[in-house]
């Protein structure tokens, strides 16, 4: 089953509010090893590390819990110690007018060698702001063997303004044979 943490049979109820997961999570990281050794050690599973960047308001308060959960000393709190491609959707799905953190979680990918996803490529086009910056989210996707999607052109077409900037983007479409 789906526990935030095991011991003592705690559950935590999947539909609690932001302010309650933060509250119950702060206090898992904030829990030293030596209080703690009279239990079983209080780890955070990555469904739950999900749920809350999910439920997170905004990308601020997202950014500062992803960084607390995997670079820095309570990593070692969670059962699953690195981001997955999920990890790094939800956060992209926060980033909406933000580019600064759309490029700082794209970038991350890169670091942490993981492939992006549908949703976080999906992010990724229909949050940036300029259409070099989607041609480069697009060579990465090429560059990774990722095989296209017609919405991803939706959102590309949708941003140029002139036949000459539809262009280059409208040849990829055709050579790569998206459907």
């Amino acid at each position: 089953s789906d526990l935030l943490y095991n011991f003592n049979s705690n559950e935590i109820d999947a539909d609690q509010d932001f302010v309650d997961l933060q509250t119950q999570i702060d206090n898992i990281l904030n829990t030293d090893e030596d209080e703690s050794n009279h239990h079983h050690f209080i780890t955070l599973n990555l469904t739950t590390v999900h749920r809350f960047l999910n439920i997170c308001p905004n990308i601020y308060i997202a950014d500062e819990y992803f960084s607390k959960f995997f670079f820095s000393s309570s990593k070692k709190k969670l059962t699953h110690s690195n981001p997955v491609p999920t990890t790094i959707q939800f956060m992209l799905s926060k980033c909406q007018g933000k580019e600064y953190y759309l490029k700082k979680y794209f970038f991350l990918h890169k670091k942490l060698n993981i492939k992006p996803n549908y949703n976080s490529y999906y992010h990724l086009f229909k949050f940036s702001s300029s259409l070099s910056l989607c041609r480069e989210f697009l060579d990465d996707a090429l560059s990774n063997n990722y095989s296209l999607d017609l919405s991803f052109f939706h959102i590309i077409f949708h941003k140029c303004t002139s036949i000459q900037q539809t262009d280059p983007f409208f040849h990829i479409m055709i050579n790569e044979q998206v459907k």
